[in-house]
Order: structure tokens, then C-alpha cells, then sequence
């Protein structure tokens, strides 16, 4: 493949191992480059910002979760065993992916590009149990 030639979920993925292995602030464009195989520049062929690939991690990340969580909330009949059970995924997510749990609640990084997963993803299942614990 040409140094120069790398694909949006190549670069994804490169970058989710990077803020997974590095965490949010020591991660940088130049590694997830240089993980790709292309030069340092490389990656703004697709993404014009190191914001905008952060934000595209953030969404495969909110993405993850958001697939624990409906897993929960119908697990049961019981509105507050499913609540239980959504709290203990949310958790264990935060406490398995800790850089990825950040990245999502990071608003000051991804927010500018169009993306705030808690209001689109957690905040739709949360006031589902509400509605159906009243």
C-alpha cells in the first residue's frame, strides 16, 4: 500500500488504539500517522482537523456503549433490575475503556463537530426508565 493511501476506518481504528493506549492528552495525529504507515499529513486527507478524528472515534466509542446499554434495558420486566443493570454496564465501560469514557464526555474536544453522544445516546434510554419507574 502507498505511504500516502489510508482510509477513514483505518485511520479510526489506528487512532482508538492510540487515546486507548495513550489516553486523550498524551494521543496525537502524528501517532495515529505514523500507526497508519503515511506520513504525518496524511491523515487530513480525510480529516481536516485532529478534532474531527477525534470525534469520529468519540462516535464509534458512544456507539460501543450505546450497544451495552440496550442490552440492559430490556433485559428484564423489572424497570429497576434494567436501570441496575444499565448503571453497571455504564461502569464497567468507564472503569474497561477509560480514555474512551473520556473522549465521549470531552465536549471541549468533540462538541465543535456536531457531536455530544450523552444527549444522543445515554440520555434517550435514561429517560425511558424514568417514564416507565413512574
Amino acid at each position: 500500500m502507498p505511504k500516502y493511501f489510508v482510509t477513514k476506518p483505518m485511520l479510526i481504528t489506528k487512532a482508538t488504539e492510540v487515546v486507548e493506549e495513550m489516553g486523550v492528552e498524551k494521543a496525537s495525529l502524528r501517532e495515529v500517522a505514523r500507526r497508519a504507515g503515511t506520513s504525518h499529513g496524511g491523515p487530513r486527507h480525510q480529516f481536516p482537523t485532529w478534532n474531527s478524528l477525534l470525534a469520529e472515534v468519540a462516535k464509534e466509542a458512544a456507539r460501543d456503549l450505546d450497544a451495552e446499554l440496550v442490552m440492559c434495558w430490556d433485559a428484564s420486566d423489572d424497570p429497576r433490575t434494567n436501570l441496575k443493570e444499565a448503571a453497571t454496564a455504564y461502569l464497567a465501560f468507564a472503569r474497561e475503556r477509560p480514555a474512551l469514557f473520556e473522549l465521549i464526555h470531552r465536549h471541549d474536544l468533540i462538541e465543535a463537530q456536531g457531536a455530544n453522544f450523552v444527549r444522543y445516546t445515554l440520555l434517550p434510554h435514561l429517560v425511558k426508565i424514568a417514564q416507565e419507574i413512574n
